[in-house]
């Protein structure tokens, strides 16, 4: 039998015959190899024909080296191609391809491009909408000396891309960013199936320089982590093949639900502190339309209760409410009554904490 071994799975054993004067396979084989012979021996692997105890699992190609680019374009894959430790001497072609049971990229070394453009990765939607997940989307370690395209592709369950290393990642023209229609890049993007992966690209935009990339897709990720941790327990989510009848979720969503407000109020504070006015620190045009939305808000809630020491237009409140928001509180005027005081210090107080975040994002924005 083949004598190659994985270097990080002991229990992994090739089944195919070694070439004559080798010790190793031919997928296995370092050396030269014919590369239609190769495609042709993959065929007869993926379709089973011979005696199974001299083949290897239809999609296991743990440790295969491919003399050339691996094209799986325009493919249904009901199982999961295990490309484990695999090295692709060229490009490994998706275009459109659907891994209904995912895909495994573990330690993989890709010489070329990985396309993986409108793929539909890790399960399937249905003619009717529905969608179908079961795999996982693995690219733990992978090594991609090309680009990762992913334009358009769509993530169906959960994803790991740690520790994976291109030369650059592409989602598209000017893709992600936190405005505007299509801003991911990407065609779809499940609950929970995204952190991993944005906290990937995050790290590889940072490395190529691309600053508004990296900050819409620490953005992304903050988003998608929080969209996993409000999702309710699986029992919960619609499953293949269950009825859709909103009415029927929502009566088995109830039990579930007290359970999940403290996460509720967490996102709750998180939304309103951190996410709406600064996009978590990538957005200064938020900020900015922060400070004016909440300075315009109280001047016209204290030109509507007339909550001042004397009667005022909304030019004189305007004016008061950039006074009290940035604290100055020159005394020109003063707030009257309950609702007056109520106002004027709870603007100071949302002021206060709105001068502490500009600091933050400006700093970070000044020093990037």
């Amino acid at each position: 039998m083949c004598e190659w071994r994985s270097r990080y799975s002991t229990s992994y054993k090739c089944h195919l015959e070694p070439e004559a004067g080798s010790r190793f396979c031919i997928f296995h084989s370092p050396e030269s190899k014919d590369a239609a012979l190769v495609h042709a021996r993959l065929m007869k692997q993926l379709h089973g024909n011979g005696p199974r105890e001299n083949l290897n699992p239809p999609y296991d190609w743990s440790g295969y080296l491919f003399p050339q680019s691996l094209d799986l374009s325009n493919m249904i894959l009901g199982d999961s191609p295990c490309l484990r430790e695999a090295v692709i001497h060229g490009d490994l072609l998706c275009y459109n391809t659907v891994f209904e049971g995912g895909i495994y990229l573990w330690k993989a070394k890709i010489e070329g491009d990985a396309v993986f453009e409108s793929a539909k990765l890790g399960g399937r939607i249905g003619d009717d909408g529905s969608i179908y997940s079961k795999g996982l989307v693995i690219f733990f370690g992978t090594r991609i000396d090309g680009r990762l395209r992913l334009q358009g592709a769509s993530f169906l369950h959960n994803t790991n891309f740690d520790g994976c290393e291109a030369t650059s990642l592409d989602l598209g023209w000017n893709a992600p960013r936190l405005s505007g229609k299509n801003r991911k890049g990407l065609a779809l993007e499940l609950p929970g199936t995204g952190d991993s992966f944005w906290r990937y690209a995050a790290r590889q935009f940072e490395q190529e320089g691309r600053r508004n990339e990296a900050d819409a897709a620490h953005y992304f990720e903050r988003v998608s982590r929080w969209r996993q941790r409000l999702q309710l327990p699986s029992p919960v989510r619609m499953q293949q093949g269950e009825d859709t009848n909103r009415w029927q979720r929502l009566r088995k969503a109830v039990p579930h639900l007290p359970a999940k407000l403290p996460t509720a109020a967490a996102w709750l504070a998180d939304l309103l502190l951190l996410r709406l006015p600064t996009a978590y620190g990538a957005s200064l045009g938020r900020l900015a339309a922060t400070w004016v939305i909440l300075i315009s808000l109280f001047a016209l809630l204290f030109t509507a209760m007339q909550a001042l020491n004397e009667p005022i237009s909304f030019g004189e409140a305007y004016y008061f409410s950039v006074v009290t928001f940035t604290t100055l509180g020159f005394g020109d005027l003063w707030p009257v009554g309950n609702v007056g005081r109520i106002l004027a210090g709870l603007e100071a107080s949302l002021g206060g904490i709105t001068m502490a975040l500009s600091v933050l994002v400006i700093g970070r924005k000044f020093m990037r």
